[in-house]
């Protein structure tokens, strides 16, 4: 069984090992550790 779970159809997760959760901005935000400015430049660029 995965620590990371997709929570429903509503774009959230949910980690059983450390019990984090949120969003798709957040979860970008934890792996790689930026800020939220950061994230949104980074996804922007795109």
């Amino acid at each position: 069984m995965s620590a990371l779970r997709k929570l429903g159809g509503v774009g959230l997760y949910f980690c059983r090992t450390c019990g984090s959760g949120g969003d798709s901005l957040s979860l970008f935000m934890a792996v790689r550790k930026t800020s939220f400015p950061e994230t949104v430049r980074e996804l922007s660029d795109g």
